[in-house]
């Protein structure tokens, strides 16, 4: 899971505080989703999911627009400030780390943003002894190994695992509502079972969905009862029952009329 840098300074910004509390929320979004060039795959489904709120798309770009750069006809958003700020205005071409970004900088011609940004070509700095050279390349093997068990997944709840793509087709195939139940029955039974799956993605549509729709259903089906009140139709049934054999219940009609 990457991890980010963010100013606490953030909160004191005059543009900061100004936006509606929903895009201050979509803000951090945006900085702690995009990928590690600040490139972020236009997705508002997704969006609007983990911030619970529904978003304007013409309304964050106007609220954005210094912020924002559109790539490729819009399906991506390049934040310009965001690689000086994470990396700290520097980025080395022989490290493994910023070979992607330098890549991606190329690829969408993203100089004329980078400008305060020195991008350095050259041989890596030597090391201080072959030892920290073993234990680097055991960490970046370590690294590899994670990175291939959750590659491009992310945690959602405590044990379920899903990519920005195969959340938005659960969406697609169900709604947000159901999406949420199936993923929240998943990781119940993941945390209570210890279960494993290769693909929580295929477990929720092997099974999970038609659990939660029967779940649903069931409950549709039952009569509900305002609080406060009571089921006339059961209530009548049980007084029918609880009557003794041969008794005659007196009605209106049977009635003898009090005689004047």
């Amino acid at each position: 899971m990457p991890l980010r840098f963010i100013t606490t300074e953030l909160f004191e910004d005059a543009w900061f505080m100004d936006l509606p509390a929903k895009y201050k929320l979509f803000w951090i979004y945006l900085i702690t989703r995009c990928d590690h060039t600040g490139i972020w795959q236009v997705n508002w489904k997704l969006a609007q999911f983990y911030t619970g709120d529904n978003l304007e798309p013409t309304e964050v770009l106007r609220l954005l627009k210094t912020r924002i750069v559109e790539l490729d006809g819009g399906k991506y958003w390049f934040i310009p400030k965001f690689v000086h700020f994470q990396y700290k205005g520097e980025l080395n071409e022989t490290n493994k780390a910023h070979y992607k970004i330098i890549d991606n900088i190329k690829k969408y011609n993203l100089f004329d943003f980078l400008e305060k940004t020195k991008i350095i070509k050259g041989a890596n700095k030597g090391l201080d002894s072959p030892k920290q050279g073993v234990k680097d390349k055991d960490k970046d093997k370590d690294k590899v190994q994670v990175k291939d068990m959750v590659k491009d997944k992310y945690k959602h709840g405590d044990d379920v695992f899903l990519s920005d793509k195969e959340f938005t087709m659960l969406v697609d195939k169900t709604d947000f509502e159901i999406a949420k139940k199936c993923i929240e029955k998943l990781d119940n039974y993941k945390g209570a079972t210890g279960k494993k799956y290769k693909s929580d993605y295929k477990a929720i549509l092997n099974w999970v969905i038609d659990e939660v729709k029967k779940g649903s259903n069931n409950g549709s089906n039952k009569k509900q009862t305002p609080r406060g009140s009571f089921d006339v139709d059961k209530y009548a049934a049980e007084r029918e029952a609880s009557k003794p054999k041969g008794h005659t219940e007196l009605v209106p009609d049977t009635i003898p009329k009090r005689i004047q």
